[in-house]
């Protein structure tokens, strides 16, 4: 009984620190997020059917996927130390526990709390990202939080997560987190980051396109994103007339490529770095390189006079996994990124639909965004992630559907 009555205040907590933290408080966030998660564990170890969670696709695949690459990192450890690098992919291994803990408060873990948790989070990034570059004149946002690459990236999702709440039943609710969006896409221009603005671009249309493909939705709802998107799309259209985007280090390379024009070198480093990639995997193909030798096993299939500076990554996922793990790094990137999508679908009918959106936006901004940077592995981004897959498991559950939020007066 006892612990009982904590579960509600510790999935609370949860959403604050998933969804809320991320952008503003970043680090604080990443270690309240084992917190969490420890204690669920603690809680919910004599109370959970551990076994039939861990047959979930949602959690199964992420666990075989942390499998494969242990053995790969056993095969090409230099050090048994090497191996526990793994550990760096721990926040998808907990998304078990989290499920768990949200499928005891189906009436508080709901599309309306989730999306609500997350509009927050956005906004609370558009105001970091105006503070950085209105007040501390900062050339790019983010930067006083965090890389303001990642810190794009963390805005980016937390704005199409945000709109799981338009299947909230309350009008004001579903007004509200459209707005998630565009405090996200605020501060990405103004993070002057390539990769998240450019996957803007496809998660909008995922999300509109999954939204609208629901079935039970009437006219009014679809229309409201219908006209959010055009009115989204003419103020771009007059920003680019007005030649704002060109004032923006995203936008200004973007359009120098579509003029023909020369780049920076960043353009010119990502490439090296990607070739120097794909030599390395053809060098071990099968088990790759191990995590800790990803810079060195890059390094060494460089050309000499190419610009290369030994990074931690090589600002691409595929890259990444393909070097650290060969083939079978990559096998289990896939089921890293696919884990959200085919818990979703395997829930079978009725569809659970904010399953389904959150994990279609979840698999298409971790795959457009980890084309561009490294994401399964950084921290943050590895930590959101993790969150998000166990709300996905916890919406495609049957318990979660038999939640009802108080009807719209």
């Amino acid at each position: 009984m006892q612990t009982a009555r904590l579960l509600p205040p510790l999935a609370a907590v949860a959403l604050l620190v998933g969804l809320v933290l991320p952008t503003v408080l970043p680090e604080a966030a990443n270690v309240s997020f084992f917190v969490v998660a420890g204690l669920a564990i603690l809680l919910l170890a004599r109370s959970t059917a551990w076994g039939s969670m861990l047959r979930r696709p949602g959690i199964a695949m992420p666990l075989l996927g942390g499998a494969i690459l242990t053995v790969c990192f056993a095969i090409t450890a230099r050090e048994p130390s090497h191996v526990l690098t793994v550990a760096y992919f721990m926040p998808l291994f907990l998304a078990a526990p989290l499920a768990g803990l949200f499928a005891r408060v189906p009436g508080l873990m709901t599309p309306q709390a989730i999306g609500l948790a997350a509009t927050a989070g956005a906004a609370g990034a558009a105001a970091v990202a105006l503070f950085d570059a209105l007040v501390l004149g900062l050339p790019r946002a983010g930067v006083s939080v965090n890389n303001p690459i990642h810190f794009a990236d963390l805005a980016l999702t937390l704005g199409f997560v945000a709109l799981v709440g338009v299947y909230s039943d309350r009008r004001w609710v579903r007004l509200l987190v459209i707005a998630a969006p565009a405090c996200a896409f605020v501060a990405v221009l103004l993070s002057g980051s390539r990769g998240p603005t450019v996957a803007f671009v496809p998660m909008l249309t995922v999300a509109l396109l999954v939204l609208l493909a629901h079935e039970g939705w009437g006219r009014g709802k679809w229309l409201t994103l219908v006209v959010a998107a055009v009115v989204g799309l003419a103020l771009a259209v007059l920003a680019w007339k007005l030649g704002a985007f060109a004032e923006v280090t995203a936008f200004a390379d973007i359009i120098k490529v579509l003029r023909s024009e020369t780049v920076d070198g960043s353009t010119a480093k990502r490439l090296v770095m990607y070739w120097g990639a794909f030599e390395a995997f053809l060098s071990s193909p099968v088990f790759g390189h191990g995590l800790v030798d990803l810079t060195e096993a890059v390094a060494r299939h460089v050309p000499p006079d190419a610009p290369f500076e030994s990074p931690p990554h090589m600002h691409n996922d595929i890259a990444d996994f393909a070097v650290v793990g060969g083939t079978l790094g990559l096998f289990a990137y896939g089921l890293f990124l696919l884990a959200p999508l085919a818990e979703a679908i395997s829930a079978g009918r009725p569809r659970p639909w904010p399953a389904i959106y959150l994990a279609s936006v979840l698999c298409v901004g971790y795959l457009s965004m980890g084309m561009t940077n490294a994401m399964l592995g950084i921290l943050s981004q590895t930590v959101l992630y993790g969150f998000c897959l166990a709300l996905v498991v916890h919406l495609a559950s049957p318990h979660a559907a038999a939640a009802k939020v108080e009807p719209a007066r």
